[in-house]
C-alpha cells in the first residue's frame, strides 16, 4: 500500500519542468585621444528557456513521453559610459536611451531610424548625432551638434 502511494506521489510531481540557461558577456573598450581617455562597456545577458512536460495520455506509465515547448531567448545588454549605465529599448521608430536616475528609469534620449538606410539621428540631452550601428552593435557617430536654446 505505501509502495502504491509513493507512486502515485512521485508521477504527480514530476509533470512540469523548466530549464533555464544563462550566459553573461562584458566587453570593455578603452579609447586614449587628446580628449583624454573615455572607457564604455558592453554587459549582455542571453537567456534560454524551454518547458519540458510529461504527455498527459502517458500518466502512470513507466516510460512517459516528454513535450518539449520552443525554445524562448532573451537578450538583456546595459551600456555603460563615463560611469553611466543606460539600455536602448526598441520602439516602432527606433530606440529609446533609458537610464537610472534616483532610484527610477527615465527616458535620456532617442535614437530614431533616418530615410537613409542604417543611419540613425540620436538625440540625448542638448546634443544632437547622426551615426550608424557598426557589426559590434556599437554607434558610430559621424556628425555631432550641440543644440543651443532659441531666444
Amino acid at each position: 500500500m505505501i509502495v502504491l502511494a509513493l507512486g502515485a506521489f512521485a508521477t504527480g510531481m514530476a509533470q512540469q519542468t523548466e530549464t533555464k540557461a544563462e550566459a553573461t558577456t562584458t566587453v570593455k573598450t578603452k579609447v586614449t585621444s587628446s580628449l583624454g581617455e573615455e572607457v564604455s562597456t558592453k554587459k549582455t545577458t542571453k537567456t534560454a528557456k524551454q518547458t519540458l512536460k510529461l504527455s498527459p495520455s502517458d500518466v502512470g506509465e513507466t516510460n512517459q513521453t516528454a513535450l518539449k515547448s520552443a525554445v524562448t531567448v532573451k537578450t538583456n545588454t546595459t551600456y555603460s559610459l563615463d560611469d553611466n549605465a543606460f539600455t536602448l529599448e526598441e520602439d516602432a521608430k527606433g530606440f529609446v536611451i533609458v537610464m537610472e536616475q534616483n532610484g527610477e528609469m527615465r527616458k535620456v534620449g532617442v535614437v530614431k531610424a533616418m530615410d537613409q538606410e542604417g543611419m540613425y539621428f540620436l538625440q540625448m540631452r542638448e546634443r544632437q548625432a547622426k551615426g550608424y550601428f557598426n557589426a559590434e552593435g556599437k554607434f558610430i557617430v559621424l556628425s555631432e551638434a550641440k543644440m543651443t536654446p532659441k531666444m
